[in-house]
C-alpha cells in the first residue's frame, strides 16, 4: 500500500541493538502488561492481560473502576505467553467482540482471532500456516473504528514468505466484521475474508520495520513509524496512509502463488471474488 512520506527523525548513531532481559533471569519478575483495553459500553472497567518470564505464566483480568480484580479471564488467544512477544487487541464498541493478534504459545504459533466477547473463547482464527502470517511476526496495532466501517484492521511486521532473503515486510491485514468463517468443509472456524497487503515507506531509504501506528481523529489516516537499518545505522521515519485507498488495493490486488516451496512466486490470474466471506 502506497504511503505519503512525511519526515525522518535524526537520532544518534547506534552501533548495534542489544536485547537485554530486564528481569535478568529472575522468575519472580512482575508481569509485563500486553493488553490494556476499556470495556464497552460503559468503559468503566478494563481488560488487563500480562505475561512474565515464567514459562506459560500469563493472565487476564477484568479490573473494575474500584481497582479490584473482578473476574479472571482465560488468557489463551488473548495474550502472548512470552513477555517479549507483542500482542494487539481491540474491542468493537458496536457489538463488544474482541479481536486479537498474537503469538500464542512457546513454539511461535501465531494467529489473528475473534471472540464473541472478552469473556468468551475465540471462535474464529487465521489458518495456522505460514501463508497467512509469516515467521517471527511482531503485532503492532488493531482498529475497528475507521472509515472502513465493515473492516477490522491489523498492522504487523513479519519475515516475508515470498522473500528469498528472509526480508522483513510490514503489513496491513483486514478481516470483515461479519465474517463467520467458512462452511463445514472449507475454512471451518477460519477467516474467509482475511487479506493482507505490504506497507511501503520509502524515500532515500526503504523503511521496512514497522514500529508503531496512530489513527487520525476522523478515522481516515494511519500514521506509521518505521525504521531502516542501512549499514548498521538505524534511520527512523514516519509515513501516512489514506485508508480509503485500501479498498482498491484489496479489491484489485495481484495475487501470487508458488507450486512448491522451491518454486518462484508468480502472479495468478483469477476472477475470484476478493470477498468470498461476505
Amino acid at each position: 500500500m502506497a504511503a505519503r512520506f512525511l519526515y525522518t527523525v535524526l537520532l544518534p548513531q547506534v552501533a548495534e541493538y542489544v536485547v537485554v532481559d530486564p528481569c535478568d533471569g529472575d522468575t519472580s519478575c512482575q508481569s509485563y502488561i500486553k493488553v490494556l483495553l476499556e470495556i464497552p459500553p460503559s468503559n468503566d472497567d478494563l481488560l488487563v492481560c500480562g505475561s512474565t518470564t515464567v514459562i506459560s505464566k500469563y493472565d487476564c483480568y477484568n479490573v473494575s473502576s474500584s481497582n479490584s480484580l473482578t473476574t479472571s479471564i482465560d488468557p489463551e488467544y488473548i495474550c502472548s505467553v512470552h513477555y517479549l512477544e507483542n500482542t494487539t487487541a481491540v474491542i468493537d464498541t458496536d457489538d463488544g467482540k474482541l479481536y486479537t493478534a498474537l503469538v500464542y504459545n512457546g513454539v511461535r504459533d501465531r494467529t489473528i482471532g475473534r471472540a464473541p466477547s472478552y469473556i468468551e473463547p475465540v471462535d474464529i482464527f487465521s489458518v495456522a500456516a505460514d501463508e497467512w502470517i509469516g515467521e517471527e511476526p511482531s503485532f503492532i496495532s488493531s482498529y475497528t473504528e475507521t472509515v472502513l466501517e465493515d473492516w477490522v484492521l491489523f498492522f504487523f511486521r513479519e519475515v516475508a514468505l515470498e522473500s528469498e532473503t528472509r526480508d522483513i515486510y510490514s503489513r496491513m491485514a483486514k478481516v470483515c466484521k461479519d465474517d463467520n468463517g467458512g462452511n463445514s468443509n472449507v475454512l471451518t472456524n477460519n477467516w474467509a475474508t482475511y487479506q493482507k497487503a505490504r506497507l511501503q515507506c520509502e524515500n532515500k531509504y526503504y523503511y521496512n520495520v514497522l514500529l508503531d501506528t496512530a489513527l487520525s481523529a476522523d478515522g481516515q489516516t494511519i500514521y506509521a513509524a518505521f525504521i531502516a537499518n542501512e549499514n548498521g545505522v538505524p534511520r527512523p521515519a514516519v509515513c501516512s496512509y489514506d485508508l480509503t485507498q485500501a479498498v482498491p488495493v484489496f479489491e484489485n490486488q495481484q495475487y501470487y502463488s508458488q507450486d512448491t516451496n522451491t518454486d518462484q512466486w508468480e502472479k495468478v490470474v483469477t476472477s475470484h471474488d476478493p470477498y468470498p466471506g461476505e
